[in-house]
């Protein structure tokens, strides 16, 4: 605790504080002022994130249902936790947060964090890996690389659209 502080202010920390600095005509302040937004203004922003969230969700979505028609032996599902489907949902769900705060984070374009990501899931993810340590054949691999890449930037190009 700080008494008399900087210019005459008391800073109070997150513990305790100077009970008496108003009566000794200190003013008191807390150390970390910030601009706090009112409630109206979070829920705008939440909302506003959460239809990019959910659009690249549904992308997502759709891309794995016609996935399920064209390679049904690797989208079979047998093991999954909750179940096929609803596994699939979760995974997704979970992939377009992550993807959010990616985007949040770094300040890159939608597109060009999704090929990024991509390239990582490609490279370290199974596929690559896949075909040079475990023997995938070439054509299988080269599949699975650009359904990687379609999924990632075409549910990125939703997220974008619902961006902006």
């Amino acid at each position: 605790m700080c008494r008399g502080g900087r210019n005459g202010k008391a800073h109070l920390g997150y513990g305790g504080g100077d009970v008496d600095a108003p009566r000794r005509g200190i003013q008191v302040t807390r150390k970390d002022e910030r601009d706090l937004r009112s409630t109206d203004e979070g829920v705008k922003k939440m909302t506003t994130r959460m239809k990019p969230i959910l659009g690249m969700w549904a992308a997502l979505m759709v891309l794995s249902v016609a996935a399920t028609y064209l390679r049904p032996e690797v989208w079979a599902g047998d093991n999954a936790m909750f179940g096929q489907w609803p596994t699939i949902a979760i995974l997704w769900l979970i992939t377009a947060v992550y993807f959010d705060w990616v985007v949040q984070s770094t300040g890159m374009g939608a597109t060009q964090a999704a090929i990024v990501l991509a390239a990582g899931a490609i490279i370290a993810g199974g596929v690559l890996t896949g075909w040079m340590f475990f023997g995938r054949e070439v054509g299988v691999a080269a599949t699975n690389a650009v359904q990687t890449l379609i999924f990632w930037y075409a549910s990125a190009a939703v997220y974008g659209k619902l961006s902006s």
